[in-house]
């Protein structure tokens, strides 16, 4: 079926090490991940955790490393004695409109870019920042609504062991995604939107098929056949090289930036892209 349009030398990685690399072999596979691994802490982390045999031990020492350096070091020394960043909660206190996109530099996106960044909420940084929001006090659904509700109720699950409420409202809406094969219209079948197909980091609010796969690998959810078609989009970017590349940049000023530029080869796309697909084939 067609779609609508829409450097540091590598650290060498024992084959042993690598849990999977997809199901079509690359040459340069093994270049992959000491690609990834020479990244900043917030990705180094999550590839020791999701595709190699790295102990616990290992991950959690290098998950500790985003509080004090690289990105995630970054972005806390930006926070203000308030605990917002940019002095507001959706948008900064100096916005006026206009520009390209949004600001992507308050506090609601800086916080969702720490977490995505794998910031251990139990850190010290990350509770005086919870701890500070905390004082600062449509009925109709989308996929970008929907996949920003899915993702916090999942990790209210994960924090709490959630409720029969909020596992039934969760259901609910992956039932809203599923019903239109994550990314079509139910009424027509045609693509809801071009720009779900490309693959975007960070996508702060927004929804791409990776987003939505990726929650529901988190999620512990089993693979279903109404994601298949999804999974072929994000399995036919994959470059001769063995990456993903950044298809999509939201328009906005940051804080700094955590990729290149479109086009290029992405390391978060890289990543979330290897997981997912290890999950959906099945061969953890």
């Amino acid at each position: 079926m067609t779609l609508s349009p829409a450097t540091t030398r590598p650290r060498r990685v024992p084959r042993s090490a690598v849990k999977w690399l997809g199901a079509q072999a690359y040459p340069a596979e093994m270049t992959v991940i000491a690609w990834l691994l020479d990244g900043d802490p917030a990705i180094r982390w999550q590839v020791l955790n999701d595709l190699t045999d790295a102990s616990p031990a290992e991950v959690l020492a290098e998950r500790a490393r985003v509080e004090h350096e690289g990105w995630g070091a970054r972005l806390l020394a930006l926070e203000a004695a308030d605990g917002l960043w940019a002095g507001g909660a959706c948008f900064p206190a100096s916005y006026t409109g206009g520009g390209p996109g949004q600001p992507w530099t308050p506090t609601m996106h800086t916080l969702q870019t720490l977490q995505l960044l794998g910031l251990d909420p139990a850190s010290e940084s990350a509770r005086r920042a919870i701890a500070l929001v905390a004082e600062n006090g449509s009925v109709r659904s989308s996929f970008d609504t929907t996949i920003n509700v899915l993702e916090g109720l999942a990790e209210f699950e994960r924090a709490t062991n959630g409720t029969d409420d909020v596992r039934a409202a969760r259901r609910s809406g992956e039932e809203y995604l599923l019903e239109r094969d994550l990314f079509r219209r139910r009424s027509t079948g045609d693509v809801a939107k071009p720009a779900y197909l490309e693959l975007a980091f960070p996508y702060y609010w927004h929804y791409d098929v990776l987003r939505a796969l990726d929650y529901f690998r988190r999620s512990g959810a089993e693979p279903d056949r109404r994601m298949e078609e999804a999974i072929e989009v994000v399995r036919s970017k994959r470059q001769p090289d063995g990456t993903w590349l950044l298809d999509r940049v939201h328009p906005g000023d940051v804080h700094f930036e955590l990729e290149g530029g479109v086009g290029t080869p992405s390391r978060w796309n890289t990543l979330r892209a290897l997981r997912m697909l290890r999950w959906w084939d099945g061969t953890a």
